[in-house]
């Protein structure tokens, strides 16, 4: 008797993975091994700068939002979100908000 193997529905989070393999250059712990979740911020929370991950790999810190309230899966609140400018290797540039929940390592992001 055969059994027809049952759908696996896969929901990933995360951005590319460059942007999560290169955010441990500006100190997201292990995020290859942490949940990733997408943050929605409203325009008014975008501030303005270019800070950059150069070649996807050194930040420079300019811009930094409280995100949306709310909490984080673990309960506290969502931690601020830093605003990065990500270049691949392609030339192409990026921006993202990034964030790391203190207590249980969640990483929140955010397209700018």
């Amino acid at each position: 008797m055969s059994v027809e193997p049952k759908s696996l529905i896969v929901s990933c989070e995360s951005p590319s993975y460059a942007v999560v393999h290169a955010s441990a250059e500006i100190g997201i712990q292990a995020p290859k091994d942490r949940p990733w979740y997408r943050l929605t911020l409203p325009a008014s929370k975008k501030s303005q700068g270019s800070p950059y991950l150069y070649g996807v790999a050194w930040p420079f810190l300019v811009g930094r939002v409280q995100a949306a309230p709310g909490m984080c899966r673990c309960g506290r609140p969502l931690p601020d979100l830093v605003q990065y400018e990500v270049t691949f290797d392609t030339g192409t540039q990026r921006l993202y908000y990034l964030g790391q929940c203190a207590h249980c390592q969640t990483v929140y992001w955010s397209d700018a």
